[in-house]
């Protein structure tokens, strides 16, 4: 159901509300007979994420170097990222729950039980390894006063993700949406008033309906992106890039291999910088043993 199981806590809040469709407590029970979500993504997913920050998923990396070099060419990033973002329905699928669902940078609910790699917690990384750098070196593989080399956990990535963003679209999530959790039982009922809360499952309580009945079917052992390595674009291509005629942007050919055999740990917090840079997923990391595949890192769906 994808976008359509995020908007039907809302539709309930909505239409039982004076705010909205003023059916009362009752509706609900008296009109549903049940709901079935077929693998919804209630809590979000976290290629909304990447879609938000440079229009790319699975779907894209997946092309490979010449459908990327094509899709690049007629339809860049740059505006994909944007017609995303205008597409407002499309972040109400931004992971939802923060730190307590996605986990830490430390460990996640789905890591395997004796993870040997860096948690799932870690939502983006960004750990190019240049040219000739010592592989057994402790040293942080970048420029140390780069503020964006290291790992981000979900809430991080979401902070990213809005200093990136144009402050219309940041307005627009602010008005509509919400990404927390929420515990207190007075706080719950405070968010049946206030409906950027509604499509967050985690912020607002399900109605007053004992009959209605509802039914999850989920798919297990399907590998499902979870994580992803990022790199920022060269500024003299992107400025080159802006200067023609075309609208379409660039394309960014990595000529050094990224190997993932260093261990990949959380670098020394560094504030997010207010720039908006412009990022993309480096598909030249990639090791089957970690699961990763093109910059993505799968975890059990």
């Amino acid at each position: 159901m994808s976008i359509g199981s995020s908007m039907f806590p809302y539709f309930l809040k909505w239409v039982e509300s004076p705010k909205g469709g003023n059916g009362g407590s009752s509706w609900t029970n008296d009109h549903i007979e049940s709901f079935m979500d077929i693998a919804g993504p209630m809590m979000g997913v976290p290629k909304a994420l990447t879609c938000m920050i440079s229009g790319e998923t699975h779907d894209t990396m997946a092309l490979g170097s010449m459908g990327a070099y094509v899709l690049e060419k007629f339809f860049s990033r740059r505006e994909r990222t944007k017609l995303m973002r205008s597409w407002f329905g499309g972040s109400s699928m931004l992971p939802k729950g923060g730190e307590a669902v996605w986990g830490t940078k430390d460990n996640a609910p789905d890591d395997e039980k004796e993870e040997e790699y860096h948690s799932f917690g870690n939502m983006l990384s960004f750990v190019p390894h240049p040219e000739g750098m010592d592989q057994d070196s402790n040293e942080t593989p970048s420029n140390s006063e780069d503020p964006l080399i290291r790992n981000y956990t979900v809430t991080e990535s979401l902070d990213l993700m809005l200093k990136n963003a144009d402050f219309k679209y940041n307005s627009h999530l602010a008005a509509n949406y919400s990404f927390g959790v929420t515990t207190s039982k007075r706080q719950l009922e405070k968010n049946d008033n206030d409906p950027t809360k509604w499509s967050n499952p985690l912020e607002s309580r399900l109605p007053n309906a004992p009959d209605m009945k509802i039914y999850c079917f989920y798919g297990v052992g399907v590998p499902t992106e979870r994580s992803y390595y990022y790199a920022v674009a060269n500024e003299e291509d992107e400025e080159t890039c802006a200067g023609t005629n075309t609208t379409t942007g660039c394309t960014h050919e990595e000529t050094t291999e990224h190997q993932t055999e260093q261990p990949i740990t959380a670098f020394a917090h560094h504030p997010i910088p207010t720039k908006p840079v412009n990022l993309y997923i480096d598909a030249s990391v990639s090791d089957p043993i970690q699961r990763i595949e093109t910059g993505i890192r799968f975890s059990d769906g």
